[in-house]
């Protein structure tokens, strides 16, 4: 049983690893420091090994490294704030308190204008946690926890 469902299951983590690889070294490409580009290129060997080894576990593991080495160096540029907020924006409707809400967008557009990136961070989090537990969810998924 466990080797059929390694073979169903391997192909596809393989696949998984090699889009988290690409994304990830892009990132670092463009946004990582000399620090960043090291533990990168290590996790891309120790990435590598997994998949020549076809170690599965072993091979998760590397994928949710790579996964959270992209997301740190993201959260350190401004872009990315700008974006959530603007990807917050279309959900606002969804928002427990659109009052609220508005105000913090409100805030955000500010620190936006005069380059205030603290005070985004603080706005974009505070309109995560107007979102519905399920979305919140979601975004705890897609970025680890690191944003909320």
């Amino acid at each position: 049983m466990d080797d059929a469902e390694d073979a169903l299951v391997w192909p596809a983590l393989v696949v998984e690893a090699e889009e988290e690889l690409k994304s990830t070294m892009d990132i670092i490409r463009q946004y990582g420091n000399s620090g960043d580009k090291q533990n990168a290129a290590a996790l891309e060997t120790e990435t590598r090994r997994a998949i020549d080894a076809r170690d599965t576990d072993l091979l998760r593991r590397k994928v949710a490294e790579l996964g959270g080495l992209r997301i740190r160096v993201l959260r350190e540029q401004p872009g990315f704030w700008v974006g959530l907020l603007q990807w917050l924006e279309q959900r606002k409707s969804t928002m427990r308190d659109t009052s609220q809400a508005e105000q913090l967008f409100s805030q955000g557009q500010r620190a936006i204008n005069s380059n205030d990136v603290p005070a985004l961070k603080a706005a974009v989090q505070q309109l995560i946690s107007l979102l519905p537990a399920n979305q919140q969810q979601e975004m705890r998924k897609g970025f680890g926890s690191t944003v909320m």
